[in-house]
């Protein structure tokens, strides 16, 4: 069997010619299986071309349409050829697809756009828990940093938080991160070292796909600030990687020695004796929950939180990710707490970084990318006492 493909945004129109048997079925599911991870999830096979198909194919058929379904997406059969449609209605199965003789993924797709607004006065208060201080994360709360569950000193690690999902990485190289979840009156909490908690609700949603090397956070960043028409924004993530690069702490004893918030804590050489870091991307094409702060300009009472992000210096973040095997989400209008929910449900928590931007001359990484997703953000108040 001969397929083309061609592709536009999160539609994919898919040109077959030959026989749709047991024999060809894997190719066809190779080439669905890949617009699965690149976001494609609106797919039209056009079948003008097919000359046979047998029960193996329309099995394949349906066993994706279903899958697409759940993810919001649909399989769309245009023009069919004649022992097709012959095949489809005398089986029973034209039912359960969209046949028509148009030749377009696009013509009778609706247009859901880049960007939804969520809530139009969404927007996050940002605050910076004293250390030991135990913080209540509920689902209307983002935090990261590094501290523990149980406030021990010794298990002091990285932390992210969002949509009532709690992670902790232990200290320590190869590591696997630990969640709590929200349920019923039970709320996670943590005892941050040094971090900050972001309470509110996101203004917008956006909705990307990129070809590789994939969009870096820097640029996500902007078009968050730009969404959002604030120069401080709280952002959340969750979107197919193309590679990171962070570290974890590997030595609680250094969180006493100096502060995360100093920048000497992340200086050259002395910042290998405190952290794991690797010098190339890690977790390619895996999912990453990515959570944190960005501003463009003077960062304010920000500023211990923040580090330059991007090839200029105008733009600052704090984020950290948790990284799961790759798993689609669903396409359009998202809400993040459902898709979290969705997640923590079916997989586990393979990492947990501090995402870093490595500008070292010639060996540096860069910084951490990303193929195709959804962003939530939401403007950040004014802090007591700050800049906005």
């Amino acid at each position: 069997m001969r397929i083309e493909r061609r592709e536009d945004g999160h539609e994919l129109l898919l040109t077959l010619e030959g026989r749709l048997d047991a024999g060809s079925c894997r190719n066809l599911e190779d080439e669905l299986e890949a617009a699965l991870r690149r976001g494609a999830y609106r797919v039209a096979l056009d079948m003008g071309g097919v000359d046979f198909l047998s029960s193996a194919g329309i099995r394949s058929l349906l066993r994706y349409r279903k899958m697409l379904a759940t993810l919001g997406g649909d399989l769309s059969i245009r023009r069919p050829s004649e022992f097709v449609r012959e095949i489809l209605e005398m089986s029973g199965m034209d039912e359960f697809f969209a046949v028509s003789g148009g030749s377009s993924a696009a013509e009778e797709a609706e247009d859901d756009g880049p960007r939804f607004v969520l809530n139009p006065a969404g927007r996050f208060r940002v605050r910076f828990p004293s250390p030991g201080e135990p913080c209540a994360l509920d689902a209307d709360a983002w935090g990261l940093g590094i501290g523990s569950f149980d406030g021990g000193t010794g298990l002091t690690g990285e932390v992210m938080a969002a949509g009532g999902f709690a992670l902790h990485l232990p200290p320590g190289d190869g590591e696997t991160p630990d969640f709590m979840a929200a349920s019923g009156a039970f709320v996670p909490s943590v005892r941050f070292a040094s971090g900050l908690v972001l309470r509110g609700e996101p203004s917008v949603c956006l909705r990307f796909a990129e070809d590789l090397p994939g969009a870096p956070l820097s640029r996500l960043a902007r078009k968050a600030i730009e969404a959002t028409g604030s120069r401080a924004v709280a952002m959340a993530i969750v979107a197919e990687t193309s590679g990171l690069v962070g570290a974890s702490l590997n030595d609680a004893a250094a969180v006493a020695r100096g502060s995360p918030a100093d920048p000497e804590f992340f200086a050259f050489p002395a910042v290998r004796e405190h952290l794991a870091f690797w010098p190339e991307k890690r977790y390619d094409r895996h999912l990453a929950v990515v959570a944190g702060v960005a501003v463009r300009g003077d960062p304010g009472v920000l500023t211990p939180q923040v580090r330059v992000l991007g090839d200029g210096d105008d733009l600052k973040g704090h984020f950290h990710g948790a990284v799961f095997p790759f798993r689609a989400i669903p396409q359009g209008r998202v809400e993040l707490r459902s898709v979290l929910a969705k997640l923590f449900d079916a997989l586990a928590p393979v990492g947990l970084l501090h995402l870093l931007h490595d500008r070292r001359p010639i060996s540096g990484a860069g910084e951490s990318a990303f193929l195709s997703g959804a962003l939530w953000a939401g403007p950040l108040a004014t802090p007591e006492g700050g800049n906005s």
